[in-house]
């Protein structure tokens, strides 16, 4: 596994520091630390208390990777989270991953109580105006990175593209996975 991208901890550098970092092991040490902080303790654990976490996943039950490492979470990040809220992952297959992402920015609450797997592509559907994308993957809150994928695009030689270098947002976020959100952050 790869190490984890959490906000602005550059996840490789972490993992080149601690031999052996691996991707559930950073994020679990770092909720664990979030939740040993002195005063914000209480309050998580108040607020997940007796609560439910959904994991929404943009494909379907048991046909990728996605699903599989969700559930992989799903069964174990409700134990380290303050409060041991109940973990459900939700399938949301269609449209490359657009009806999860607009449930996840238009439908679900912004409070922390769910959030979602993507597939990276959700940045291209974005960025090359695929119809029916009723959100703004930019103002997504990215967790982490669970696995690591390589991407490849293509245009033909009398495309409108005037250099290989992806816009500074989609560079910036290209290899991110797991989300919450919230727009107004």
């Amino acid at each position: 596994m790869q190490a984890q991208r959490i906000r602005s901890v550059g996840a490789r550098g972490l993992s080149a520091r601690i031999p052996g970092a691996t991707s559930l092991g950073i994020a679990l040490a770092m909720l664990g630390a979030a939740a040993l902080a002195p005063g914000s303790a209480a309050v998580a654990s108040d607020f997940y208390q007796g609560k439910t976490l959904q994991i929404i996943v943009s494909s379907g039950v048991g046909t990728d990777s996605y699903d599989t490492l969700s559930r992989l979470i799903g069964r174990h990040i409700g134990a380290h989270l303050p409060g041991n809220p109940t973990i459900i992952v939700r399938n949301m297959p269609g449209a490359g991953g657009v009806l999860a992402a607009n449930e996840i920015y238009n439908i679900s609450p912004h409070d922390g109580t769910v959030i979602a797997m993507l597939d990276q592509s959700i940045y291209e559907t974005q960025l090359f105006k695929v119809g029916g994308l009723q959100a703004d993957v930019t103002k997504m809150n990215w967790l982490g990175r669970i696995i690591s994928n390589d991407a490849v695009l293509f245009a033909w030689r009398t495309a409108a593209v005037s250099s290989g270098a992806p816009p500074a947002s989609a560079a910036r976020s290209a290899s991110r996975s797991m989300l919450t959100c919230d727009p107004a952050a």
